[in-house]
C-alpha cells in the first residue's frame, strides 16, 4: 500500500486516461459478428457453449445489467470496457509487487496506451477479461516468487478463484499452469513442492467443472468444435503477420525488446509465460487476441523493470527523485499515445476491419445497414418476393446471423450446432439469406429440390453501393423433409456452396 501511496497521482493519470480511451464512443460503430454472438449468448445464460467456456457471455450480460438493463451496443461492450481498465490497474499492482513501482508504473502506461489493450477493452471479446484475470492471479501469487517463507495462504486462496474463473473466459485459462509451473521451475523451484503451489492448482482446475459438464450434458459438442477448428488453422506465417497487425508495429517491437532480459533470471519469472502465451496465440486455431495480449503484456512488465533498473543505475538515478518517477511512464504515454488514438479512431470509423483483418467475418465488419434491414426487405423486396411474409431468417453465415438477430426485430437464425440447442424450429415457411460468397445458382437448385415454393433469389448490395455486404435472399415455403434432415444436409452443403 506504501507504494501505492507514493504513486497515486501519476497511476490515476494513467488509470484516468485509459478509462476515458475504453469508454470514449464506445457504442459509435455497430457490433462485430463475434460480439453479436456473444449477445446471442448473453441471452440465453449456460454452463458453456458450443465453441467454448460461458465467461465471456457472462461479461457481457453482467455489463448489460450495469449499464441500466440497456442493450444498445455501449451497454454490450461496457463490462469489457471496465475490466479493460482493471486490467491497467492489476498490471500496475503486479509490477510494483514483482519488481518495483516505477516498474509497475511504466507497465501500466504501456497496457493503458498500447493499441492492442485499448481495441481488446473496446470490443465485447474474451481478450480484455483474460488480461485482467491473469495480471490478479500473478499478482496475488507474487510472494511465491518474492518472500522467503511460504506465502499467505488467504492470497493462493483467491488466486485460485480468479485462476478459475480465468478457466470460464479462454486460452490464458487453459496455459495458465504450465506457465506457472515453468516460470517458478526457472525462478523457485522449490515451491513446486510446496503446498501453496498444489492449493491453488486445484482451486483452479476446478474451473473446468461447467465446461466438463456441459460436454458431458451435449454429446462432447465443445470438444468436437474445437478439435474441427484445426481445420480452418492459417499457418503459422499468416498468423503471425495477423499478430503483428493486431498488436501494432509499435507494441510489437516493444514487446520484443524484452526479450534481453531472458539473460537476467530476475526477468524471467514473467519472460518464459509471457512467450509461452505468444505461442499459443501463434497456433492456436480460434481467436488468437486473448493469449496475444496476455504474452504481450508480460513481456511489457518485464521490460518496464529493465528500463526501471537502467535508469536507477549511476549516473542517472533518476528513481531517487521523487518528481521523476513518473518520468518514464510520461514518455511512454506520449511515444504511445499516437497508437491509442488510431486505435480509438479505428473503433470509431464505420469500417474496422483492422480488428478482424485476417478473420473470414472481414467483409461484415461495416454492420450498420443490418438496423435499417427490416424498412429494405419490406419496401424493395416485395416485387422480387411476391409471397414474402414475415417470418424467421434462416442465415448461411453465423456471424453474419448474429449481427441480423441484434439489429432485427424478427428471429434470425443459423446453421451452426448452438442454435439446434437453443430449440430452434428451422426450415418452415423461411427467408434465407447468404452474402457475397455464396454460389447462388448451387443454392437455389438445392432449395428447389426440398422445398414446394421457393421465390428468388434477389439481392442487393445493403449500402447501395460494392464496398458494402451484399446479401441474397429466398423465400422458401413447404419443406419436402423434416427441419432436422434439413438442418444437417444444409450444415454440410455449406462447406459446398460458399466460395473460399
Amino acid at each position: 500500500m506504501t507504494a501505492i501511496k507514493r504513486d497515486l497521482f501519476p497511476l490515476l493519470l494513467i488509470l484516468g486516461l485509459s478509462s476515458i480511451l475504453r469508454f470514449a464512443y464506445l457504442g459509435a460503430v455497430p457490433l462485430t459478428g463475434a460480439e453479436a454472438y456473444a449477445w446471442q449468448q448473453a441471452q440465453r445464460p449456460d454452463l458453456a457453449y458450443v465453441d467454448g467456456p460461458a465467461g465471456n457471455a457472462l461479461l457481457v450480460r453482467l455489463g448489460m445489467r450495469a449499464w441500466g438493463g440497456a442493450s444498445g451496443e455501449s451497454a454490450v461492450r461496457a463490462g469489457h470496457a471496465a475490466v479493460g481498465a482493471v486490467a491497467v490497474l492489476a498490471i500496475y499492482l503486479l509490477g510494483s509487487s514483482l519488481y518495483a513501482s516505477p516498474a509497475g508504473l511504466m507497465a501500466a502506461a504501456f497496457v493503458a496506451l498500447g493499441t492492442p489493450f485499448v481495441m481488446a477493452s473496446r470490443h465485447a471479446s474474451d481478450a480484455a477479461p483474460q488480461l485482467a484475470l491473469l495480471a490478479l492471479t500473478l499478482w496475488l501469487l507474487a510472494p511465491m516468487w518474492t518472500a522467503e517463507g511460504a506465502p499467505p495462504v488467504g492470497r493462493v486462496l483467491v488466486a485460485g478463484v480468479i485462476g478459475a474463473l480465468l478457466l470460464n473466459v479462454g486460452l490464458a485459462g487453459w496455459l495458465l499452469l504450465p506457465a506457472l509451473a515453468i516460470s517458478l521451475g526457472l525462478t523457485r523451484p522449490e515451491r513446486l513442492r510446496q503446498g501453496p503451489f498444489w492449493i491453488f492448482c486445484v482451486l483452479t482446475l476446478s474451473g473446468l467443472a461447467p465446461w466438463v459438464l456441459w460436454n458431458q450434458a451435449h454429446g462432447q459438442l465443445g470438444w468436437q468444435y474445437l478439435a474441427a477448428g484445426w481445420a480452418d488453422y492459417p499457418g503459422l506465417a499468416p498468423r503471425a503477420t495477423e499478430l503483428v497487425d493486431l498488436a501494432g508495429l509499435p507494441v510489437a517491437l516493444i514487446a520484443v525488446t524484452a526479450l534481453v532480459g531472458l539473460r537476467d533470471s530476475h526477468n524471467r519469472a514473467l519472460l518464459v509465460p509471457g512467450l509461452l502465451f505468444l505461442l499459443g496465440a501463434l497456433v492456436w486455431p480460434g481467436d488468437p487476441m486473448g493469449p496475444l495480449v496476455v504474452g504481450v503484456g508480460l513481456l511489457l512488465v518485464s521490460l518496464a523493470d529493465s528500463l526501471h533498473r537502467w535508469a536507477d543505475r549511476p549516473p542517472l538515478r533518476l528513481t531517487e527523485w521523487f518528481p521523476l518517477r513518473s518520468l518514464l511512464p510520461t514518455l511512454l504515454m506520449v511515444v504511445l499515445g499516437l497508437a491509442a488514438q488510431s486505435a480509438v479512431s479505428q473503433t470509431m470509423a464505420p469500417a474496422f476491419g483492422v480488428f478482424y483483418r485476417a478473420s473470414s467475418e472481414a467483409i461484415y465488419q461495416e454492420t450498420a445497414p443490418w438496423a435499417d434491414f427490416p424498412r429494405v426487405r419490406t419496401a424493395r423486396w416485395r416485387h422480387h418476393l411476391p409471397s414474402f411474409e414475415p417470418g424467421p431468417w434462416l442465415v448461411l453465415e453465423d456471424c453474419m446471423a448474429a449481427q441480423m438477430a441484434y439489429y432485427m426485430d424478427v428471429p434470425v437464425y443459423g446453421l451452426d450446432a448452438q442454435s439446434q440447442l437453443w430449440g430452434i424450429s428451422l426450415f418452415y415457411d423461411a427467408i434465407v439469406v447468404s452474402g457475397l460468397r455464396v454460389d447462388r445458382d448451387e443454392l437455389t437448385w438445392h432449395l428447389r429440390q426440398d422445398f414446394g415454393a421457393i421465390d428468388g433469389p434477389t439481392g442487393r448490395w445493403l449500402h447501395g453501393e460494392k464496398d458494402s455486404p451484399y446479401v441474397t435472399v429466398w423465400y422458401v415455403r413447404g419443406p419436402q423433409e423434416e427441419p432436422e434432415v434439413l438442418m444437417e444436409r444444409y450444415g454440410a452443403l455449406r462447406g459446398q456452396v460458399l466460395y473460399d
